[in-house]
């Protein structure tokens, strides 16, 4: 599939709108045949939590909540460019590690032979912060499916998507596991690290397994608090990732934690297959090892007891292959590389559990 992009960006409080076509119509997301998926409720708004629920946890996840990580949206057109408008309530990069593109960018995939490809991002001007517009143009715009990935950072309010006047649109082909496969951990499961949307661990087992998911990575704020474990355990979901090993303060507190965190998900779902994942280190220090036997305790003394429907990655081995170094882009959190095979080890276990 061949596109261009308008190389035209810009705020809308600087040069004024990008889309220029006599031909363009912009549609509200919230109508069909456009589906939002990944976020807790996105004809209120674009939040992953309900802030209730997300306040009862801590101040920093309901701070961290809104930023629409994992959302998608989905349709079918035959237009001949696909064009987005978009505001932010707020605009932040915030940590050196995380790109403009990343925080405040759309991804555009396209089907191609059966599967999401990647066409383009969409993103503002430097100068411009509050909202964009932007435009990718489709050569040989025969009917296919179309996915935009949210950005991981910043606080959207509004979304419209542009297409030219008088093209057909259907709704997408539904994915092939409609109940949502839900990530919980850090900044890791969060994103931070990836140069853009798409890049995101969540965002790449959703397209490898044609799958739902929903992304609950909080940077910072993931501590495996007994009210997130309540919150995650009344989700309707096909799977459950545990990931949140990097945001413990220590080997002590992620014993404090993660027992009774995976013990209150189990009870209000005792068949839900559960994958506990370790921090994905590069080098085993002495710290990573003691944590990690935390996690493997919880996973051993869920199998003792039973429970046939738990499952457990080693993340030192989540970054093996050629340039292992070149998988994160500080020591800790992810490059695209890292991500990629993260999503690899992670989804190929998720899809032996499917």
């Amino acid at each position: 599939m061949n596109v261009e992009l308008n190389p035209i960006w810009s705020g809308y409080t600087k040069e004024g709108l990008a889309i220029k076509e006599a031909d363009a119509q912009f549609y509200n997301i919230h109508e069909e045949p456009f589906s939002v998926y990944g976020l807790w409720n996105p004809s209120v708004d674009y939040r992953r939590m309900p802030d209730d629920a997300a306040t009862k946890v801590s101040p920093g996840v309901a701070d961290k909540s809104v930023s629409p990580a994992g959302g998608r949206i989905r349709f079918a057109t035959d237009s001949p460019y696909i064009g987005i408008r978009v505001k932010f309530r707020y605009s932040v990069v915030g940590s050196p590690h995380i790109t403009r593109l990343a925080a405040t960018g759309f991804d555009l995939y396209g089907e191609e032979n059966g599967k999401m490809e990647f066409l383009t991002c969409y993103y503002p001007a430097l100068d411009g912060f509050d909202g964009y517009e932007g435009l990718c143009r489709v050569e040989n715009p025969i009917m296919r499916d179309y996915m935009l990935h949210f950005p991981m950072g910043n606080e959207v309010y509004d979304v419209e998507i542009c297409l030219q006047k008088g093209s057909h649109m259907q709704k997408a082909k539904p994915y092939r596991y409609e109940k949502p496969i839900a990530f919980y951990g850090s900044s890791i499961t969060h994103g931070c690290g990836a140069t853009r949307p798409g890049m995101i661990y969540p965002n790449i087992v959703s397209r490898e397994l044609d799958a739902d998911v929903l992304c609950l990575g909080f940077s910072g704020q993931a501590k495996g608090e007994v009210a997130m474990a309540e919150y995650i355990g009344g989700l309707d979901m096909s799977a459950f990732v545990l990931d949140y090993d990097a945001n413990a303060s220590s080997a002590e507190y992620l014993s404090k934690t993660h027992y009774p965190f995976y013990e209150a998900v189990r009870k209000l779902q005792p068949d839900l297959p559960i994958l506990m994942v370790t921090y994905p280190s590069l080098k085993m220090r002495e710290s990573m090892t003691a944590r990690r036997d935390v996690i493997m305790e919880t996973y051993l003394t869920a199998r003792k007891a039973g429970d046939k429907h738990v499952y457990f990655i080693d993340g030192y081995t989540l970054f093996n292959g050629p340039n292992r170094r070149d998988c994160t882009v500080d020591g800790s959190h992810p490059s695209d590389l890292g991500y990629l095979r993260m999503a690899t080890v992670i989804g190929g276990v998720l899809k032996e559990i499917l």
